[in-house]
């Protein structure tokens, strides 16, 4: 996906301000039918497949960094401006539609970029539109993690780092490149070693 395209999306998803009172989405976490709380950003996870849930208030796109360091989340939930974090420079990574795999990219110099447009073009697994209120709950299940850069497959009940993740919307600055941001979420995913079986 080139620049312009990448812009013209953004452009398209994102012309809106959010704000605490009315987030523009917000971030669940599902595992064995249950929704588990996070507090603090942080959130506890049996070494078993897991759903995210994206609540979106309309369709747009979300920049979503996954790595097992900790640097970009520490920084974001410093509120650092989005300038100094540097992985979000970057153009998000293509993913197939649908998340067929069920995967979770791990990549320290990019994010990937979710979005929802239309059932047929979609990075989640499974979406539930309103079609009055227009909001769009999106779910993408995870059972295995995967680096890009060296295409190594990590099972989640292999798991044994945490996973650090930075959730961000943006807008496009006046000359199409500078991003103005929306919103971001902090997460980071602990693992529970003991799982009652």
């Amino acid at each position: 996906m080139n620049i312009l395209v990448l812009a013209t999306l953004l452009s398209l998803f994102t012309s809106f301000k959010s704000s605490e009172e009315n987030p523009a989405y917000k971030v669940y976490f599902h595992q064995e039918d249950k929704k588990i709380e996070v507090v603090d950003h942080e959130i506890s996870l049996k070494k078993k497949p897991f759903v995210i849930e994206i609540e979106m208030s309309k369709k747009m796109g979300i920049f979503v960094h996954s790595s097992f360091k900790s640097k970009t989340y520490k920084m974001a939930i410093k509120n650092e401006h989005i300038g100094k974090l540097e992985v979000f420079n970057e153009k998000g990574m293509i993913e197939e539609k649908h998340n067929p795999d069920k995967t979770l990219l791990i990549n320290d110099d990019a994010p990937s970029y979710w979005f929802y447009s239309s059932e047929e073009n979609s990075r989640f697994d499974k979406t539930v539109k309103d079609e009055y209120s227009h909001q769009v709950n999106c779910f993408r299940t995870v059972k295995t993690m995967i680096k890009p850069n060296t295409n190594e497959i990590i099972e989640v009940e292999e798991a044994f780092e945490p996973v650090y993740m930075v959730f961000m919307v943006t807008e496009v600055g006046n000359n199409s490149i500078d991003k103005i941001e929306v919103q971001r979420e902090a997460v980071k995913i602990n693992w529970i070693d003991k799982v009652d079986k």
